[in-house]
């Protein structure tokens, strides 16, 4: 099912990206979040999204935004469950605006935002057709993985993404695509988009 993200498309429109630091406070970490798109995993494998983007007031309407934006997630919790997104909040400082959503698995991001995505462990990831045979970079080192032996990776959590995204995943990252940047305390990965980026943590 996908959704309807005509709104999302004026909004990009007029996106002019540049840093934003959003400080979230949880489990004693500082989490930087950035203009753009960004994922937060957890353990349990739901996804919190929060979007952050150009939203001039005096071009587009916040209140007609959130009732767009509710609309379609009723639409799709009709089909997909009562609980399979939420909408966390919305809130603007008059030029950009901030948008949080909890969805209960990666495939709901996906199905409703009518994205090609994937997360999971390696094994199932490969269960599924996905090829993982690519060039790696170490994410701790930055060198370039040569002989990688991925029946010894199986049990290792993987995200495969074309979208251009910031990625938080709840473990460390142990190695990228080369279309993937990683910070240096490997706790967060920039997919440029365009290619498919898979990211493999711990």
């Amino acid at each position: 099912m996908k959704r309807n993200i005509g709104v999302w498309k004026r909004i990009e429109g007029v996106l002019v990206s540049c840093l934003l630091f959003i400080f979230l406070t949880g489990c004693n970490e500082e989490i930087v979040l950035r203009d753009g798109t960004n994922l937060q995993l957890d353990k349990e494998g739901g996804v919190t999204v929060t979007y952050i983007e150009e939203f001039p007031s005096d071009y587009y309407d916040v209140t007609e935004l959130e009732a767009m934006n509710a609309e379609e997630v009723a639409e799709y919790n009709a089909e997909a469950g009562e609980e399979a997104v939420t909408v966390i909040s919305t809130t603007t400082d008059g030029s950009k605006i901030t948008l949080a959503m909890h969805f209960a698995d990666m495939e709901d991001y996906g199905d409703m935002n009518g994205l090609p995505v994937y997360s999971g462990t390696v094994s199932q990831a490969q269960a599924m057709g996905y090829d993982l045979h690519r060039n790696f970079t170490d994410a701790k080192t930055g060198e370039l993985l040569a002989d990688i032996n991925w029946d010894d990776l199986a049990n290792k959590h993987v995200v495969v993404i074309s979208e251009e995204v910031t990625l938080y995943p709840y473990n460390k990252i142990e190695m990228v695509t080369d279309n993937v940047k990683v910070s240096e305390d490997r706790k967060v990965a920039t997919v440029t988009g365009g290619e498919q980026a898979v990211i493999v943590f711990k």
